[in-house]
């Protein structure tokens, strides 16, 4: 994932954030044209009790210009997790077939406070009509 913004800087293991401000953190997917998504998790750190920290499946048309659509969404509430460690999954998403002629896919996570992080996210997706080896 890269940030979306400068207020971001890196250090020797990891992104640090300017407290200030909000700040977000883009990546493409990349899926097999015609793939259904099944589900979609991220895998986030939140020990702040007045934040949130989400993360979004969205995709946006490559002939008209965004706004991006939600697939789908996982996020915590602005309480803080028991150990701050969660893996949230929204099994409910909506265009959930791949159309890489059409549109482009990307994840968006938004990072709220110094004590939130994002350690990664999950795509699963069937395919059929693959052939049997």
């Amino acid at each position: 994932m890269q940030p979306r913004s400068s207020d971001f800087t890196y250090t020797d293991t990891s992104f640090a954030r300017d407290p200030s401000v909000e700040g977000y953190f883009n990546c493409p997917i990349l899926l097999p044209d015609g793939a259904v998504v099944t589900a979609f998790t991220g895998v986030i750190y939140d020990a702040n009790g007045s934040d949130y920290t989400r993360c979004d499946l969205k995709r946006e048309s490559m002939d008209i210009i965004p706004p991006s659509e939600l697939m789908a969404s996982t996020g915590t509430t602005g309480l803080a997790f028991n150990g701050g460690y969660v893996a949230l999954t929204d099994d409910t998403v909506d265009y959930a077939t791949i159309d890489n002629a059409a549109y482009w896919y990307f994840a968006e996570c938004r990072i709220g406070a110094t004590s939130q992080g994002v350690y990664g996210i999950v795509v699963e997706y069937t395919v059929s009509g693959l052939p049997v080896i």
